[in-house]
């Protein structure tokens, strides 16, 4: 078993793969940032994609810079589930040079698949 130190070291040095369910979208993972960074554009109206998290990548509250999102609320379901923004859903605005990127944090940690979908809410 993990100790809490190996398990965050791994989530970090070896973060879980993204797997998206749209149109192939270019995403990186920024150790700076402990985030990744996922470019999309202002006409996107959401992104279903999945956390392949396993032993050797587990997921450790992950983070999601999604670039160019727009200024617009979103809902969140993990593994097919709503989940009310709050402490372990949080989300805020960037605003930069070439559009506003949405940031998002999820207080989460498996070494299981895990489905996301984020939708800009109406």
């Amino acid at each position: 078993m993990f100790t809490y130190f190996k398990w965050l070291t791994k989530s970090w040095s070896s973060p879980a793969a993204l797997k998206f369910a749209t149109k192939a979208l270019i995403n990186t993972y920024y150790p700076t940032e402990r985030a990744c960074l996922i470019q999309a554009n202002d006409k996107i109206n959401g992104l279903n994609f999945s956390i392949e998290a396993n032993t050797e990548s587990p997921i450790e509250n992950p983070a999601f810079v999604i670039k160019n999102w727009g200024n617009r609320e979103v809902d969140i379901k993990v593994d097919g589930l709503p989940v009310a923004r709050s402490k372990i859903f949080r989300y805020g605005f960037r605003d930069g040079v070439e559009g506003t990127d949405l940031i998002i944090y999820l207080e989460k940690k498996g070494i299981k698949k895990m489905a996301i979908e984020i939708v800009r809410k109406k």
